[in-house]
This record gives structure tokens, C-alpha cells and sequence, in this order.
């Protein structure tokens, strides 16, 4: 993909220039994949087959793969370029891990997903109420409890006004929706044709009950918990 950028975010190239445009950046590979997967999809349970349905399928097996680091990090752009701002906000590079399932099933791509994560908030990321809400699902997806935990505390005592608003002047409704959408996560995923039920509780959550937690196929959870450990819970179709 070319020209390619990585949302809002910027380098330094091989003179010690700011730079934002480059080719085949992680974000614009891991979207082309997304949609070329899932038009394959739908061919298949449609029974679709045209010229376009292969055009799709060899430009998918020539896609540029998503590279890893020298620190084992998933690269952002092209290249290994030095970050004008290591702490950046955004995390579009990790797109592949949510809110796609690109990299279900693939550790190794999960493992340089959360270096590049810690990498970030090592060096002050997550500190708008809508990039801090994707942390938190990110974490979630990852499995570890405590430190979605953490990120949702963040959001909500640093980046919540009294009124319940996402704070990020004036207001970002991403924010309200990925704090709510992380939460579902820490208690229900439905990712890579699985259904897990509490994938990253943490012991702030250790025991409760939710009710009509939506999953794929127009399907709901109920569950109950006690000390980390589901008592009971049913799927069932809402539509």
C-alpha cells in the first residue's frame, strides 16, 4: 500500500527528518487483510465465486506480511524507524489484535503486540479517554486482568467527567463505548470461533453476574461467578 501513514503518527528517516509518509504501514496491512478475509468469507457461505473473489485471493497470498522488530516489537511502518514520539497515543499498528482476530491462534504475534504495547505506555501512552478505552480491550484480548483493570480505573478517574462523558475536549463517545466494550471483554470474548467466559477477570471483578452479554450470531450470556471461578452461565439466541 502506497502512499501509507500510520495514523497521526511520525519518524525520523534516515537523515533525522520528521516524517509521516512511508509504504505499507502495520495498520494499512493488517485493514487489507481484515477486508480481503472477510469478503472471502462471505464467498464462501454465499457460494460466490467471480472474477473478483480470485483477484482477492492471489492479492492476499502477495500481501506484504506484518513485520516484528529488533526488540520483538510488531514494526509500525515499513521500516525500523527511530519514534518522534515512542508514548504516541495511538496504537494502530496493533489493529491485527483488536479489534481484529488477525492474530488469533498466533502467539508470537500476540507476544510482539503486547511488547509494542508496554513499549508505549512505558514511554507515557494511553492519556486520551478513547485510547485508554482500547487499552483496555487490548489487555482483555491479551488475557491479563490486572492490567485491563488498571487501564479502566485510569479511565475513568482520569478521563471521565462527573457526568459519566468521555474528557477529551469537548467530548469523544469512543471513549464510552470502548470503556464498556474493554468490561464485556474482561468477562466474554467471542474471537477465532471461540466463546471464552471470564478471559481476563480481575480480582476487583472476583465474584458477580452478568446478564445479556451479546457474542456473534445474534447470541446472549448470562453468567455467574464466585471467586473467580463461573458457577454458572447459558448462551442463547437474542434474535
Amino acid at each position: 500500500t502506497c502512499p501509507s501513514t500510520s495514523p497521526e503518527n511520525v519518524y525520523y528517516n534516515e537523515a533525522g527528518e520528521k516524517c509521516s509518509v512511508t509504504y505499507a504501514s502495520a495498520m494499512d496491512l493488517e485493514l487489507t487483510e481484515d477486508v480481503f478475509c472477510h469478503y472471502l468469507s462471505i464467498c464462501e457461505i454465499l457460494g460466490i465465486e467471480e472474477p473478483l473473489t480470485e483477484e482477492v485471493k492471489e492479492k492476499l497470498g502477495r500481501l506484504e506480511p506484518v513485520k516484528r522488530g529488533s526488540y520483538g516489537q510488531i514494526l509500525e511502518w515499513a521500516r525500523e524507524y527511530r519514534e518522534v514520539e515512542p508514548g504516541h497515543r495511538h496504537v494502530s499498528h496493533l489493529y491485527g489484535l483488536f479489534p481484529s482476530e488477525l492474530w488469533e491462534g498466533k502467539a508470537e504475534m500476540k507476544q510482539a503486540a503486547r511488547v509494542s504495547l508496554e513499549n508505549r505506555l512505558k514511554n507515557g501512552g494511553g492519556y486520551t479517554g478513547w485510547s485508554c478505552a482500547w487499552i483496555v480491550n487490548l489487555f482483555g484480548v491479551l488475557g491479563d486482568g490486572e492490567k485491563a483493570w488498571e487501564y479502566l480505573h485510569i479511565l475513568l478517574t482520569r478521563s471521565t467527567y462527573p457526568n459519566l462523558w468521555d474528557a477529551h475536549e469537548p467530548f469523544q463517545i469512543d471513549g464510552n463505548f470502548g470503556g464498556i466494550a474493554g468490561i464485556c471483554n474482561m468477562l466474554v470474548q467471542d474471537r477465532g470461533g471461540e466463546v471464552k467466559l471470564l478471559p481476563a477477570l480481575p480480582k476487583q471483578f472476583a465474584s458477580g453476574y452478568a446478564k445479556g452479554l451479546r457474542i456473534k450470531g445474534g447470541k446472549a450470556v448470562d453468567l455467574a461467578w464466585e471467586d473467580g471461578k463461573v458457577v454458572s452461565s447459558e448462551i442463547y439466541q437474542k434474535n
